[in-house]
C-alpha cells in the first residue's frame, strides 16, 4: 500500500489548530520574537547611523572627499613619514584650482608631547598624531574652523596651535 503524500492545505489546517490550541504559547513565543526583531532592527539602525556619522566627519575634518598622497606613502602611512612628500604642491594645487576643485595641502606627523609640573597639572608624555596646515585654503574644505568651541581658529601667517579638547583638560 502506497502512502499519499499530505497535502499544504491540510498541512496549514493542522498548524492553525495547533497554533489556536496552545494560546498562551503561542502569544508568548510570537512577542519574544517581535521583540528580538524589532530590537536587532533598532540596534542595526543605531550602528548603521554611527557608522555613517564616522565616515561624514573623517571626510569633514581629516581627509575631505579625496587625498593625495604621494607614491610610496601609502605603504608608510601609519608612520606618518617626513620624508615622503609630494614635490611641486603649488603646481598641484594650480591644476586643482584650474578644475574647480577646492583642496587644502596638510603635512600630518607624529610626535611626542612632554610636560613637566610647572605650570601643568600633570608630569609625563602623550603620543599625538599633528597636522600642519594652510590656514587660509584649510576652511574652504575643511569643517574645522566652524567646530572650534574654545579659542578660535589660527590666524594666516602665525604660528599657532589647535589642541583638541581632551589634550586642553590635560593640560590644565
Amino acid at each position: 500500500m502506497t502512502r499519499q503524500p499530505r497535502r499544504p492545505a491540510r498541512l496549514a489546517t493542522l498548524a492553525l489548530r495547533n497554533l489556536s490550541r496552545y494560546r498562551k504559547r503561542t502569544i508568548i513565543t510570537a512577542s519574544a520574537i517581535a521583540l528580538g526583531v524589532t530590537m536587532f532592527v533598532g540596534f542595526d539602525s543605531i550602528f548603521q547611523g554611527f557608522f555613517a556619522d564616522s565616515d561624514r566627519n573623517y571626510a569633514r575634518y581629516e581627509t575631505g572627499s579625496a587625498a593625495v598622497v604621494p607614491q610610496g606613502y601609502w605603504e608608510e602611512r601609519q608612520e606618518y613619514p617626513l620624508d615622503i612628500a609630494i614635490e611641486r604642491p603649488d603646481e598641484l594645487l594650480g591644476i586643482l584650482d584650474a578644475a574647480g576643485i577646492a583642496a587644502a595641502p596638510r603635512l600630518d606627523f607624529s610626535g611626542e608631547l612632554i610636560t613637566r609640573y610647572d605650570p601643568f597639572p600633570e608630569d609625563g608624555s602623550a603620543q599625538v598624531i599633528l597636522h600642519g596646515m594652510d590656514t587660509t585654503r584649510d576652511p574652504e574644505v575643511f569643517r574645522l574652523k566652524e567646530s572650534i568651541e574654545d579659542g578660535r581658529f589660527p590666524e594666516p601667517g602665525q604660528d599657532e596651535v589647535i589642541i583638541g579638547g581632551w589634550l586642553a583638560d590635560r593640560l590644565g
